[in-house]
């Protein structure tokens, strides 16, 4: 496990409280630093570090601090944390908090940095969850290097091999010979004997048969081998719930593969952001959801490799459906826009068909999906790769779209072909008989964009 030699709380409002009730026994230290000058943060925390903190390499320092009208822009928070490095040391994590979620979910989605964490202020100041993901967060990292110092030798391979997030250099089972292929990388297959001549070495133990885990456990111990197990090191299919990110009070939640998800919304929804490694490393996905989400019936992301970028605006309705994204892609959805029950929005194509003559592809591979602000699709709609919808389009039921449709138009059919031009839709939903114009309607956010360009 990793330790943090000292937490330095920059906060005014000061969290002593909650920070000591989770982190129990770590040193704590309050710092007053009026508007995070630098020179004063960099000041008062040296002085404190050298004061009373003996710091071995691979402990770290945990700095909690507030966004503030001195730092409220990212290029901001990246020079402040380039400041606390230099006091600090690379082992620095900061974790900001910034009052609403709106702001927060902002920061979070341009922040590149792993350990820069930026979260909302907790409701009743239950700060649990989030340093909880820090801690792990941080934990990961260091058994990440670690064990990366090592030469790496996989016992008992699986698939699920090349989802690990640490480098496998040599694999021992006795089902295979000579070489395997473990995330696009040729991993030799070694006997036992090679397995005890390799120096520094490190055995993840598969997701064998529990006696043969058993067996494996005895035998590393007794020759004195470092080991660990593979589900600790791999991304396995896994669920993060946006209402369970929204209970914790957490805008954005970090792996240690590099996926980020960031939810702007105050709304519990049925929302769920699966990852599902049918393909390999499943890693540096973005996904973004804006604020004032609605989402009533069960719905999904689904992650099937890296890469991924999943952006949806604000003011989006989801009734259900599913988003499944491949291939380093994106899907794009507009603000102001209204899926009906049932919708599959997918960015690759299953299997491929080729023209018998010139035995080329006639499907496409790979392309984004955009859909355009204030569209409207009906029930049962299905979005392929490529299919890109303007502003203010209303899609019929049970469409298919794989190519381009025009702004303010109704499409329909399988593929879908435009049957009316140059409209507007509303939301209103009651009263229809009596509503003659566009004007009659309580919503006309379609007037909106009927000027504005379309999404690229």
């Amino acid at each position: 496990m990793s330790k943090i030699a000292k937490i330095i709380d920059l906060r005014q409002e000061t969290t002593q409280a909650a920070i000591g009730s989770y982190f129990k026994n770590t040193p704590y230290a309050h710092v007053d630093c009026e508007n995070y000058d630098f020179n004063d943060v960099k000041c008062n925390i040296k002085n404190i570090i050298h004061a009373d903190v003996t710091r071995e390499n691979s402990e770290w320092f945990l700095i909690i601090g507030n966004i503030t009208s001195n730092i409220n822009r990212i290029e901001e928070i990246s020079k402040f944390y380039s400041t606390l490095v230099e006091t600090c040391g690379d082992n620095t994590y900061l974790l900001l908090f910034v009052k609403g979620r709106s702001l927060a979910a902002q920061l979070a989605w341009y922040n590149d940095n792993p350990l820069i964490g930026i979260q909302p202020t907790p409701v009743n100041n239950d700060y649990k969850a989030i340093f909880r993901d820090v801690e792990t967060f941080i934990n990961h990292i260091d058994t990440q290097k670690h064990v990366n110092e090592h030469q790496v030798i996989l016992y008992g391979y699986k698939p699920y091999a090349d989802n690990c997030y640490v480098n496998i250099d040599y694999v021992f089972d006795t089902a295979f010979h000579d070489v395997l292929e473990i995330a696009n990388k040729k991993v030799p297959v070694i006997s036992a004997k090679q397995l005890l001549d390799i120096d520094n070495a490190f055995v993840l133990i598969g997701l064998v048969e529990p006696s043969h885990r058993q067996e494996a456990v005895r035998f590393l111990e007794e020759k004195q081998i470092e080991y660990g197990f593979l589900e600790e090191f791999t991304t396995m299919p896994t669920s993060t719930s946006l209402n369970s990110m929204l209970a914790n009070s957490v805008v954005c939640y970090r792996d240690i593969r590099g996926n980020k998800f960031v939810y702007a919304g105050t709304k519990r929804v049925n929302m769920s952001i699966h990852i599902q490694p049918m393909d390999r490393c499943i890693s540096n996905n973005s996904i973004y959801i804006g604020e004032y989400f609605d989402c009533p019936d069960q719905s999904f992301i689904r992650l099937r490799s890296g890469n991924n970028r999943v952006y949806i605006e604000n003011n989006v309705t989801i009734i259900s459906g599913e988003i499944i994204i491949k291939g380093g892609q994106k899907v794009i959805i507009g603000e102001h826009s209204l899926i009906a029950r049932n919708a599959i929005i997918r960015s690759e194509v299953s299997h491929l068909i080729f023209d018998i003559a010139t035995t080329h592809p006639v499907n496409t591979v790979k392309r984004d999906v955009i859909i355009g602000k204030h569209v409207w699709l009906g029930e049962a709609c299905y979005l392929s790769c490529g299919a890109r919808i303007g502003n203010g389009t209303v899609i019929g039921a049970r469409s298919f779209v794989s190519s381009e449709i025009p702004r303010n138009v109704v499409a329909v059919g399988s593929p879908a072909k435009v049957i009316k031009r140059e409209i507007i839709w509303s939301r209103d939903s009651r009263d229809l008989e009596n509503k003659k114009s566009i004007f009659d309607c309580e919503d006309q956010t379609g007037l909106m964009f009927l000027k504005s360009e379309d999404k690229e």
